[in-house]
């Protein structure tokens, strides 16, 4: 936002002529004027600088749901079972779930923003614990990424 501030012509004077008393204040006054200028840009920066902030933490938020979502699509089924886990259903439905709805949240210049507030803070809890509990148990089970393979091809 810029703030076009008009500046004044200074008063023509004769050579030799003292300024009169009070010539000061037209300087006084653009002052104060740029000075209530920045004053008032002072919020609108801040609230930039806080929906930059607020975006990037919603980008960040819905990055790992949906890593929690490809990696549990990625594993067998009889994985989940085998690790003493719920079933890969019941974690897709909820990664899912957390995935849309922080996608949802995604702030306005890149997405809809619908649930802003802690809704999006609340939706990377499941990824979460996918992510601290149930991906070390059923990794070693399978799925998720593969060794190369050794030898040639043809």
């Amino acid at each position: 936002m810029l703030v076009a501030v008009r500046a004044e012509p200074a008063p023509a004077r004769a050579a030799g002529a003292a300024a009169a008393p009070g010539a000061g204040a037209g300087v006084a006054r653009r002052s104060a004027d740029r000075l209530t200028a920045a004053v008032r840009l002072g919020p609108v920066l801040l609230a930039n600088v806080q929906v930059l902030l607020f975006l990037v933490l919603a980008l960040v938020l819905f990055g790992i749901e949906a890593w929690a979502l490809i990696d549990c699509a990625r594993r067998p089924a009889g994985a989940f079972l085998a690790a003493g886990k719920r079933t890969k259903n019941f974690w897709l439905v909820l990664t899912a779930a957390a995935a849309v709805v922080g996608f949802i949240a995604i702030p306005p210049p890149l997405g809809l923003g619908l649930f802003t507030g802690f809704l999006q803070f609340f939706a990377v809890i499941p990824a979460g614990v996918y992510l601290a509990d149930v991906r070390p148990a059923v990794s070693s089970y399978g799925g998720g990424r593969r060794p190369p393979r050794s030898g040639g091809g043809w």
